[in-house]
């Protein structure tokens, strides 16, 4: 019988398909018809394990009811994934699909339930008005304020780029690629501001770009309590930029440019700006810096996830044997390259050839305070501040000038020794041959300023009791 509120809905048709409405979608469902909105792609990724490998990539789907993950994997991911673009609007015809709970500690999206994709049908269509651009549950950045609001999973935000540092580099723990990220400050008009980490191409965007303060409206966000509490954006975070469609962003635009917000004072929630972990080397208070003893007497670097210390140290060696690496020298890419039999150097990610690479720092050294002495390493950025901004190819072509005259490339480094700095390390323990090891690398560094350190030092003295 019909519902008591009158006639059955009909529902919405695609030629002879109906389609379905992803709210709808439950898990007692294999055979249905979906137009949505692909509203981020994910890349593909693969996995080989004793038992099993493949590959899969992941989509957001959205439609007027409503937005699900989803995910396609092996024959019908290499099928479909060329086909898919982010922005556009597809036919997917399903016959074999399964839904299973939602995981929300990987993804904002309200579903109950995420789809997996089996034996799958798509077609590009002309784009629907009725389909919006992005759907989130936005939050002002009050959410964070006073220790409150969540310090992992995603959440989705408007806000304006206030400020953006330039654009940087970091080695990952977990592959040993070299990244790239730019972090930024954002702010509402709840009163507050928060750091934001951007990686990749975005992080690689002009300038200009940034400095034109956009508003951003941004769905899966990832939040990590470094530093405070802090943003990130992820392979799944669908990010846009200056909308005059979304209600909220176009608002924000108006309070910024036409209300008063770009003089607005703003509450930061993260702990100082730059590098990972919150903060950068100058910003954490004298009071809470440790000796490099501590790094091992508190067993740092033994959790789940890295700890971020601040100690002054002094730069007492450094190891001259490898100190940077050979880098392809397009623009934004940073990837080791290697070197053919004519002198010319080759970049596998590029799949290109050039005439000359890009030397970038990748050096170990030591650094002493009165408590020990610790071995740190320093890439690229922090390589160039600790060899006053020499950079790695200068001092290749150097080093190659000398060769054969034994010492003198050594005598030559001495001169950056012995040099006081304000070093923010990353410790990590890592398991290799079986064997865990704790590594330490700088992620930040300012060198000491002697009068601040010493006025420092006096308010640090007359803080403790008088007994």
């Amino acid at each position: 019988p019909p519902p008591a509120g009158g006639a059955p809905k009909k529902r919405a048709s695609s030629g002879s398909r109906a389609i379905h409405p992803i709210a709808e979608l439950n898990p007692y469902q294999q055979r249905f018809c979906l137009k949505a909105r692909v509203t981020t792609k994910g890349p593909m990724r693969t996995w080989d394990k004793p038992t099993s490998k493949g590959n899969l990539f992941s989509v957001d789907l959205l439609d007027a009811s409503g937005e699900i993950r989803a995910t396609f994997f092996k024959e019908l991911a290499d099928r479909v994934f060329p086909i898919l673009e982010a922005g556009r609007v597809y036919i997917f015809q399903e016959t074999a699909g399964r839904l299973k709970p939602s995981n929300k500690q990987y993804t904002s999206i309200p579903h109950e339930f995420e789809l997996t994709f089996g034996n799958c049908t798509v077609e590009p269509c002309d784009d629907d008005a009725g389909i919006a651009t992005i759907k989130g549950d936005w939050k002002p950045l009050a959410l964070f304020a006073d220790g409150a609001g969540p310090r992992e999973g995603n959440v989705d935000v408007v806000c304006v780029v206030k400020a953006a540092s330039p654009a940087g580099t970091i080695i990952s723990s977990r592959t040993g690629k070299e990244l790239t990220k730019r972090e930024v400050t954002l702010c509402d008009d709840s009163g507050y501001d928060i750091r934001c980490t951007f990686w990749g191409e975005l992080a690689l965007r002009d300038d200009a770009f940034w400095e034109a303060q956009p508003v951003l409206a941004a769905k899966g966000m990832r939040v990590s309590d470094y530093g405070g509490v802090s943003l990130g954006s992820g392979f799944s975070s669908q990010l846009l930029w200056d909308s005059t469609d979304e209600p909220r962003s176009a608002a924000l635009r108006k309070w910024w440019d036409q209300d008063g917000g770009r003089e607005a004072s703003t509450t930061a929630l993260t702990n100082g700006a730059g590098g990972g972990g919150g903060g950068g080397a100058s910003a954490v208070p004298f009071a809470e810096r440790i000796a490099l003893d501590d790094i091992k007497g508190r067993q740092l670097g033994y959790g789940e996830k890295p700890d971020y210390v601040v100690v002054a140290a002094t730069l007492n060696f450094v190891r001259t044997e490898k100190m940077w690496y050979e880098a392809c020298a397009q623009d934004g890419c940073q990837k080791k390259v290697v070197q053919n039999t004519d002198g010319s150097w080759h970049c596998e990610k590029c799949n290109s050839t050039m005439q000359d690479c890009e030397r970038r720092y990748i050096t170990s050294a030591t650094f002493i305070d009165d408590s020990a002495q610790a071995w740190i390493s320093a890439f690229n950025d922090t390589g160039l501040q600790m060899f006053g901004n020499v950079t790695a190819d200068q001092l290749a072509v150097y080093k190659e000038e000398v060769e054969g005259e034994e010492g003198k490339f050594e005598d030559y480094m001495k001169q950056f020794l012995f040099q006081r700095f304000i070093l923010k390390v990353r410790v990590k323990s890592e398991t290799w041959n079986e064997q865990q090891r704790v590594k330490s690398a700088i992620v930040d560094l300012k060198p000491c300023d002697y009068k601040s350190e010493s006025a420092a030092l006096i308010t640090a003295l007359k803080a403790l009791p008088a007994n």
